[in-house]
């Protein structure tokens, strides 16, 4: 049969699927129509088919003549197609190098050769007008085009100019470029401000299932429409070509968060058929009961963000192949750690391909030297119990440690009660070796070190040496002074004391220009419910207006983001104690003072790399001392330690409950709420973290006194 004639008969099957009892009535255009008459000879089918379909539309139609060649990028493993209206298909050339079963097969429906049935949708807010726009409903500006290793096209819509680029990239969790990176960069081209979005609906088809269920760590199997919101989203989500999850089968994977993702604040789930826009391209209410596993389609929310004239914000999303995996019991983690990401998580699952219903599990995990649990995690976790056919999942955050190197292999085995035989998995990890070789590096202060520093366009980068950069003052002005701030020093290393024991390390990390600040207006939050917060307690900010996920452990600050500066009110020094050699930081206004605004509101972030100076130690002890003007709420690892207090806020000891003795990554996330003084409202934030680091023997040794660096 002609490649035309293959292609038009499967988009009349996929869609022509008998509606669900209860399910909302369809839109009876010539194409639902047609799909019920499958007892009409093929020919007759494709001449009605050709009659009914030329080019995409708002009533679903496929688009594109199919003689036309598409621009598209492949390597190895995967390729990526657009059609002339930007719309895109994924699947596999060679796939899983390990799996013959997977080669030349779909990701998305319509591969390879017939894009239309997903969908990308601008929303774009200007006061009390929203507008969505559908990307393939409007001719690009620029249509696609193949530039190196990817494919890009450009719309302007609404002043908005979408840039919309497609390419291989490399999968952290098989360690080969067999997913593709899915970009949008947008951009407000207008004299006025927007506030603009983005929803990417994917028509998922794996192989041959067009409904193949969704695995979602934590939860198992989805098989029905469900939406997950703000800290809900999960980290990735999988599914299999296979319906009892064969390891040879063809497995799908998306990347949310983490790797360079940015985390959606909604992830839908749902049947094609209800989702694909009549007339709606962005509004979508689930309906709990409706199944997705003959039709199914994932939708990406991120929603919108105010954008000044030249403002910009870009959105990035991962889809391709999943790693090893299927069984009745597998792991999904990354293959290999950087140095500067030495924590992962690690996601079991299991399945249920028998008869009878799995209860009572639990799964235990065991670790290899050089590998330990995160902080707060359990080595034994319980498991929802799995009807057959059903998938359960719990996941561990996992760290490894510096001195590590090799391939490390960690497993785990899952029991049920009533004497039903146990499972294992295993899995495998590369760990680089991070542990610095020949006389011992000190960390310094985070103001001199990037792996302490969060990651951002705008924060400064480089690499820790024992030169130390003086911490940044703040810029004199006739109402600003600066603050007195101490040159840094750097002690030689550790030395034998006259027992022949070494000494403790103490190292310490204080708040510094170039942490990253989310300012949020006084118009979208305020943080008291009166003006004055001596008058009522801190109000903690919801999502929106803050980024889902923003005060939580792998979320990736966007452009919206701020380097913070150090600043200083001559008030100050009138309030209490302040943290000796540590900047307090916030914003700089236009006129460079520092801002002072009522009711605003700065979200802040600081990663710290929390790393052993010297083989064989480990953290003895861990203090956050903080101060604050005004009131502040204090997240460690996403847990609440601190909350509604200003000033010398006071010290927390953070070990052993919420630093492992390894070390490791580590968030730190702060609201600072200012109230409404109508007058000028002084607002900046300090702290300084303490950490000891001893050797093995030294933890009750009172007489062992550390060596402090900065």
């Amino acid at each position: 049969m002609p490649l035309l004639g293959m292609t038009a008969g499967r988009h009349s099957a996929k869609k022509g699927h008998r509606r669900q009892s209860g399910a909302r009535p369809q839109p009876s255009d010539g194409r639902y129509a047609l799909a019920v008459r499958v007892i009409l000879p093929t020919l007759l089918l494709l001449v009605a088919w050709a009659g009914t379909v030329d080019a995409a539309s708002p009533n679903g139609d496929a688009p594109h003549d199919q003689t036309q060649v598409l621009p598209g990028v492949s390597n190895d493993y995967v390729q990526v197609v657009a059609g002339s209206d930007g719309t895109f298909v994924i699947g596999t050339t060679g796939g899983d190098p390990t799996t013959p079963a997977d080669d030349d097969k779909q990701l998305m429906f319509g591969y390879p050769d017939v894009p239309w049935s997903s969908l990308t949708t601008l929303r774009v807010v200007t006061g009390g007008s929203v507008d969505d726009y559908a990307l393939s409903w409007n001719p690009p500006d620029e249509p696609p085009a193949v530039a190196g290793d990817r494919i890009t096209a450009t719309w302007l819509l609404g002043g908005i100019e979408v840039s919309q680029t497609l390419r291989p990239w490399r999968n952290p969790y098989t360690g080969r470029e067999d997913t593709v990176r899915i970009e949008y960069s947008l951009v407000n081209r207008d004299v006025v401000s927007h506030s603009v979005g983005l929803r990417l609906m994917l028509d998922v088809q794996v192989g041959g299932n067009d409904g193949a269920p969704y695995l979602i760590p934590e939860k198992g199997n989805v098989t029905t429409e469900t939406e997950y919101s703000g800290p809900a989203v999960p980290a990735l989500w999988q599914a299999f070509e296979s319906a009892v999850f064969e390891p040879i089968s063809l497995k799908a994977m998306g990347i949310l968060q983490g790797h360079g993702a940015t985390p959606p604040d909604r992830l839908v789930i749902a049947n094609w058929r209800y989702i694909f826009p009549k007339p709606n391209p962005w509004e979508y209410t689930v309906i709990t009961e409706l199944e997705v596993t003959y039709d199914s389609a994932t939708a990406l929310y991120w929603n919108p963000v105010a954008l000044a004239p030249g403002g910009s914000r870009t959105v990035v999303t991962y889809y391709g192949l999943a790693g090893e995996g299927g069984g009745d019991a597998w792991f999904t983690a990354p293959v290999a750690l950087t140095c500067d990401a030495l924590a992962f998580d690690a996601v079991l699952w299991v399945s249920n391909t028998g008869t009878s219903a799995f209860r009572g599990g639990q799964a235990t995990i065991s670790l290899p030297l050089g590998l330990v649990l995160g902080p707060s995690e359990a080595k034994i976790k319980p498991l929802a119990d799995v009807p057959p056919g059903d998938t359960a999942s719990t996941s561990w955050h996992l760290q490894a440690d510096q001195t590590a190197k090799g391939r490390l292999a960690y497993t785990a085995q899952i029991t049920r009660t009533g004497g039903s035989p146990a499972l294992s998995a295993e899995a495998v990890i590369d760990v680089p070796g991070c542990l610095p070789t020949g006389r011992p590096t000190l960390t310094p202060s985070p103001i001199a070190t990037a792996t302490t520093t969060p990651t951002a366009s705008a924060t400064p980068t480089g690499t820790a040496t024992a030169t130390i950069t003086p911490s940044p003052t703040a810029t004199a002005t006739p109402t600003l002074t600066p603050t007195p701030t101490a040159t840094p020093t750097l002690t030689p290393s550790p030395t034998a004391t006259a027992t022949g024991t070494p000494s403790p390390v103490e190292l310490r990390y204080c708040s510094s220009s170039g942490d990253l600040i989310r300012r949020i207006d006084a118009s979208s939050f305020s943080g008291y419910r009166t003006e004055s917060a001596s008058n009522s307690p801190l109000i903690h900010i919801t999502c929106p207006p803050a980024p889902p996920g923003w005060n939580l452990p792998g979320y990736t600050p966007d452009s919206s983001w701020q380097a913070g500066v150090q600043v200083w009110w001559d008030t100050w020094s009138l309030r209490g104690p302040l943290i000796p050699d540590c900047a307090i930081v916030g914003l700089a206004a236009q006129d460079d003072k520092p801002e002072g605004g009522d009711q605003t509101t700065h979200l802040y972030r600081r990663v710290f790399t929390l790393a052993r100076p010297q083989s064989g130690m480990q953290i003895a002890g861990a203090v956050l001392e903080m101060w604050s003007d005004n009131k502040t709420a204090w997240w460690w690892e996403g847990e609440l330690i601190a909350d509604d207090r200003e000033g010398h806020v006071g010290e927390i000891e953070l070990f052993p409950k919420h630093i492992s003795p390894w070390g490791g990554d580590y968030t730190l996330a702060i609201q600072n709420s200012n109230d409404h003084m109508h007058v000028e409202n002084p607002q900046g934030t300090a702290f300084q973290l303490r950490v000891t680091w001893v050797f093995a023997g030294q933890i009750e040794n009172p007489l062992a006194l550390p060596i402090i660096h900065k």
